[in-house]
């Protein structure tokens, strides 16, 4: 009957060890997945600070950033980062493009492209789920058309409907978007080729510390 206690003893204590075990794991997982996010939007708030103003809409390192997050993070983190760095701005942190922040932001004919980010970091992380170069590449120019969709169209309605402003559209590309065609050409290819060996970096990282 001891001995019998006693294997019941060893295996329930065994079980006992991996379930704590695994319950470290999965708060490891944890923090590092909030560690993550914390350093995205980091990334991100250093990348509209480093903003070059011609025009309405600044020159900015945000679209860069934005692409990297969603090749290294994939789309549940890097929507996670893009999210909380978009509500940082809204309740008042200075963290958006010239430190500007707040509620009232909404209202800025470029907060469009800010929302963008959201759905291109989406785009992004979904495609690089699939090992296709193709498909990896063409997620980061559509999530760049995206930005410049959701962007120039928010651009529109706010000046349009908000200030009041007759502008033709062909003027707010003129503003929004063919300034910025051949930078964001440039940023697409780096993203493609820095952003996926990060990738492999940090997954051989995590391993090794897994």
């Amino acid at each position: 009957m001891n001995k019998n206690q006693d294997r019941k003893n060893d295996i329930y204590g065994t079980e006992g060890n991996f379930s704590r075990g695994h319950d470290k794991s999965g708060h490891r997982l944890d923090a590092r997945s909030i560690t993550s996010v914390g350093l995205a939007v980091a990334l991100l708030v250093i990348g509209s600070a480093i903003a070059l103003p011609i025009g309405p809409v600044p020159i900015s390192l945000q679209s860069l950033v934005v692409l990297t997050i969603g090749i290294t993070m994939g789309k549940r983190l890097s929507v996670m980062a893009v999210t909380v760095y978009v509500i940082a701005g809204l309740v008042g942190l200075p963290v958006f493009a010239g430190l500007k922040g707040g509620p009232q932001y909404v209202f800025a004919p470029t907060f469009g492209f800010i929302m963008a980010f959201i759905l291109a970091a989406y785009t992004v992380g979904s495609a690089y789920e699939s090992s296709s170069n193709v498909r990896r590449y063409a997620s980061l120019v559509i999530a760049t058309l995206l930005i410049y969709v959701i962007g120039a169209g928010y651009f529109y309605v706010v000046q349009s409907v908000h200030l009041g402003n007759n502008i033709p559209f062909t003027k707010v590309l003129q503003l929004t978007v063919l300034p910025f065609v051949f930078g964001d050409v440039i940023k697409l290819h780096v993203a493609f080729c820095v952003g996926g060996k990060l990738k492999s970096i940090l997954g051989a990282t995590l391993r090794n510390a897994g």
